[in-house]
């Protein structure tokens, strides 16, 4: 049966986002996870997929929710269990303008693990039924359960990434991002010092993956890095924006994310960038810059925040 994480048992972000629930749920024998963002109204939504190995589904660019899974390809069953618990609250009928819209991207979390268990139906079923406002837990929760990063060099460099989150207000715009950081780079801070993954086994070092890379080119050496690897965002905004806007918006965030995960959209990642907007306040309260800055920059610090948590070898 699926655990659910709640912020009483786990670090987590409190955030402020009237309309937004975020639920979380795993199968402990995976492990692995599903994380989903059901909006009260539908938002409005861009995709920006990069990489060689994307896993994603988006049938229509105004959603009721977003899901994100462990599982691969086979997560992508979550989306029907968030459906039908859509479906049944009783405010989404058979209506064809009524019908339940779902988005969703699915991580590669089956590296270092021996078990096939999967997201599936009834796990992301009970990650939507389990959403609550103002808290989202941080950590090896969710989508992010059984997430790694930086094994660009080797797969014994390998450390934990997992779910991470930030939020920020400005006057009345609001920005909350949610990744799943299950990536072939390493995390690594604003200064561009490696803080997780690419880990030495023997000495406990983290090393920068372009001097590794250059050391091992000078000496006639190849990387070998293994395939598998994910990284799932959602930018949400209660700021009005049209298709446009929100494509720069999407573009800018994932673009900034370059700076704390590196490298990133290899071709051995599937990365995915939803920008959303629930159009609660109108465009223009921040100037298109402003709000790609604003934007790229919590987008960074969810990444980050992974980092805060501390996980065991």
């Amino acid at each position: 049966m699926p655990t659910i994480s709640r912020a009483d048992r786990a670090a987590s972000l409190a955030f402020d986002f009237p309309g937004l629930r975020i639920g979380t749920a795993e199968y402990a024998d995976g492990p692995t996870g599903c994380t989903v963002l059901r909006f009260d109204r539908k938002a409005r939504m861009h995709v920006d997929p990069r990489g060689g190995a994307v896993c994603y589904a988006a049938s229509s660019r105004s959603i009721e929710a977003l899901g994100f899974a462990g599982g691969s390809v086979y997560g992508l069953d979550t989306l029907g269990g968030i459906r039908s618990a859509l479906r049944d609250d009783g405010r989404n009928p058979t209506d064809w303008a009524q019908l339940p819209l779902v988005a969703g991207a699915c991580v590669y979390d089956f590296v270092g693990r021996a078990t096939t268990t999967t997201p599936d139906h009834l796990l992301g079923r009970q990650a939507c039924l389990s959403a609550i406002e103002g808290h989202i837990p941080v950590g090896r929760h969710g989508a992010g359960a059984h997430a790694t990063v930086g094994d660009a060099i080797s797969v014994d460099r390998v450390e934990w990434g997992g779910q991470g989150a930030a939020f920020a207000q400005v006057g009345d715009v609001r920005v909350l991002v949610v990744t799943i950081v299950n990536a072939l780079g390493a995390i690594t801070d604003r200064a561009g010092r490696t803080v997780r993954g690419n880990r030495d086994p023997g000495t406990g070092d983290r090393a920068d993956v372009l001097t590794e890379i250059r050391a091992s080119l000078e000496s006639g050496r190849t990387t070998q890095p293994p395939s598998g690897n994910t990284t799932v965002t959602a930018l949400v905004t209660n700021v009005s924006l049209d298709d446009h806007e929100l494509r720069d918006l999407a573009r800018a965030a994932h673009t900034a994310m370059a700076r704390v995960i590196r490298p990133f959209h290899t071709p051995f990642d599937g990365d995915v960038l939803f920008a959303l907007s629930t159009a609660e306040i109108s465009a223009g309260t921040l100037d298109p810059v402003s709000m790609s800055v604003l934007g790229g920059e919590v987008a960074c610090d969810a990444v980050l925040s992974i980092t805060d948590q501390a996980v065991p070898r």
